[in-house]
């Protein structure tokens, strides 16, 4: 059983104050820590906070929004040369693995959400090969620095196909990754549905995704779960509660996923007392795995008919 929880801030020196990093610790829940650009000289210092603390710690590289923020067919080139950078500022402290955040980008993703159709016009992404080459390039220069490379994409990827994948520019699959997490935030389903999914419609897509990637992936797959916090979009619906959260977490290991992150420790924070939430990423209820209902089934189908429209789109 793995446990890791995400940290999306860039002022380390604020966030990661002694208790909570006690906290984490010993409950044996690894951290994430995102590194962007402004944050990177602090890097050191909280490196080596976690590391008095007996904390396990991945990185996660993030570009400022005007470049793209994530990785992506547009971005790799940027985010890649920014990913060295962070390993370079870690001064050979350990790392549990460097996380690249495969998503379109931000303003990509920020259109989708106002204008579907809109976006789907700047569809597909070029370069799209060159990333996924660049991927494996990293995957190897990172396992010499002696750091396993993983991945958080998006859950669509898994339910949909390739097809999404290509269209999107977030080439996942063919990369030697260490583990692959799926971001999948029932809350965000219910959120941006406009109402149309309820708590038993995301939670069985939290299922449904957790049994596609364990069959596709095995012990690699991992599943991102949430949110409980703000988001880089900042709008994001939050969890409405640590039930909402045990559920998800019994949805994923009825599905035999066992490396769970939540998403995000500032989450915590604000919704405080974080120990509550970091209890409940540990001690999921028994017995409460959802059904997978019709609605679920129906946008699973949805999404990969629409993933088979986008893959025969890009071929002709």
């Amino acid at each position: 059983m793995k446990r890791r929880i995400w940290c999306e801030t860039d002022a380390p020196e604020r966030t990661l104050d002694g208790p909570t990093l006690e906290a984490l610790a010993r409950r044996e829940i690894e951290l994430i820590l995102a590194v962007f650009p402004a944050s990177l000289r602090a890097l050191p210092a909280a490196l080596d906070r976690c590391t008095r603390a007996g904390l396990r710690v991945s990185l996660w590289p993030m570009l400022d929004d005007a470049q793209g923020r994530w990785a992506n067919a547009r971005t790799m080139p940027a985010y890649l040369t920014f990913a060295r950078q962070v390993l370079d500022h870690t001064g050979g402290r350990p790392l549990e693995a460097l996380f690249v955040d495969l998503e379109p980008p931000i303003d990509l993703l920020r259109e989708a959400l106002r204008s579907p159709l809109r976006a789907l016009r700047r569809l597909p992404q070029p370069g799209f090969e060159e990333a996924r080459g660049r991927l494996q390039e990293a995957a190897g220069w990172a396992r010499r620095e002696g750091v396993p490379l993983a991945s958080a994409v998006l859950p669509l990827v898994w339910l949909g196909g390739s097809g999404w994948e290509e269209a999107l520019g977030v080439p996942w699959d063919g990369v030697p990754w260490a583990a692959v997490h799926a971001m999948m935030y029932s809350s965000l389903v219910e959120g941006y549905s406009g109402g149309l999914a309820g708590p038993s419609t995301s939670g069985a897509l939290v299922a449904l995704t957790a049994r596609q990637g364990r069959a596709r992936l095995g012990g690699l797959a991992g599943l991102s779960l949430g949110v409980i916090g703000p988001g880089a979009l900042g709008d994001e619906q939050p969890l409405e509660s640590t039930g909402a959260l045990r559920r998800d977490l019994a949805a994923a290991m009825a599905a035999g996923v066992e490396d769970i992150a939540l998403f995000d420790l500032v989450g915590a924070q604000r919704r405080g007392p974080p120990d509550r939430w970091l209890d409940a990423l540990i001690d999921p209820l028994p017995g409460v795995a959802p059904a997978i209902t019709a609605p679920a089934r129906l946008a699973a189908a949805a999404c990969r008919g629409f993933g088979a429209a986008l893959k025969h789109w890009r071929a002709r």
